[in-house]
């Protein structure tokens, strides 16, 4: 993704995972740095993202982005992308099993998820009701994990990706500090 131009559904994605608050301007600043001096020709939301450490600026910059034309090229009509965020952050241990459900549940009406927010809440419940079973979080996480595999792989891809520009971001802001 990041030695080519962006495909809209890359650029939604990325605007899915700042909503969801897996990244923030640490991972992307110095990314579209980058773009910026080593291309002549760089799309509006590049620049857009370069002038703001804002996550709500930045995904209100993207989403101008994406209406600016059609969107038929993002394939099926279910955005699973904010579920599969939840899910890195709960992989990488930012949230545990019952917040992943509560924020999974919260976001599934409203960004036309597969399933609808019940679905999450159900399961949530059924754990609370086990007294967190880590048997069940086990059972529960597995079935999650294999019925978004396609958008978690997707999702883990791109955000993998931005790691290396979090990490540089921190040594190049941090010495700018002193």
């Amino acid at each position: 993704m990041l030695e080519k131009k962006f495909k809209k559904n890359e650029v939604a994605v990325l605007r899915d995972m700042l909503d969801a608050e897996l990244i923030d301007h640490t991972y992307y600043m110095t990314f579209v740095d980058m773009l910026i001096m080593e291309n002549d020709n760089v799309d509006s939301w590049v620049l857009d993202l370069a002038a703001t450490k804002h996550s709500e600026k930045a995904i209100v910059a993207l989403n101008h982005y994406l209406c600016e034309e059609t969107l038929n090229d993002f394939g099926d009509s279910y955005n699973v992308t904010y579920t599969a965020c939840f899910w890195i952050k709960y992989e990488n241990k930012k949230i545990s099993w019952s917040d992943f459900l509560i924020q999974a549940g919260n976001n599934a009406d409203s960004n036309q998820d597969i399933f609808d927010c019940e679905y999450f809440y159900s399961k949530h419940d059924e754990f609370e009701a086990s007294e967190f079973s880590i048997k069940l979080e086990r059972s529960q996480s597995k079935e999650i994990e294999e019925i978004y595999a396609d958008s978690i792989s997707q999702t883990r891809t791109i955000y993998k990706e931005f790691l290396p520009f979090r990490e540089k971001y921190f040594q190049v802001y941090d010495q700018k500090k002193c």
